[in-house]
């Protein structure tokens, strides 16, 4: 069910406070990619309306999201799709590797894959400090 806006807007808020609390942890290297999934990007697709657990109990080939269990290597986290077509994946990071990235000057990249991939780069850097 898609969200309203008002309740996208007052989960993200929710989402936003929980991190502000306790920052510290969520930016060290202890706090995993796995944790962060569980915490805050499951959380944060729920509230834009994506059935992330599969509440509707569809077969798997109908779910709206597939999510990649563990932490593996080649394939995406999150592969989201529409009539079980893929519209496109979502790599989780821990926030820690983000801002070692940032320290680094690397620019996080965003892939969008349909028929091809393409690269999107952020507009403007991330800070979490």
């Amino acid at each position: 069910m898609p969200a309203s806006l008002e309740t996208f807007s007052q989960s993200l808020n929710k989402l936003i406070k929980k991190f502000e609390t306790d920052k510290a942890h969520y930016l060290s290297k202890d706090y995993s990619e796995s944790q962060a999934k569980i915490d805050f990007i499951t959380p944060f697709f729920k509230a834009l309306g994506w059935d992330v657990e599969n509440e509707a109990g569809l077969l798997h080939h109908e779910r709206e999201v597939l999510v990649e269990k563990g932490e593996t290597e080649g394939r995406p986290d999150y592969n989201f799709r529409l009539a079980g077509q893929t519209k496109f994946f979502v790599e989780a990071k821990a926030p820690s590797e983000l801002e070692r990235a940032a320290e680094t000057g690397i620019e996080p990249v965003f892939l969008a894959h349909r028929r091809s991939r393409r690269r999107f780069r952020c507009p403007e850097r991330t800070t979490f400090a």
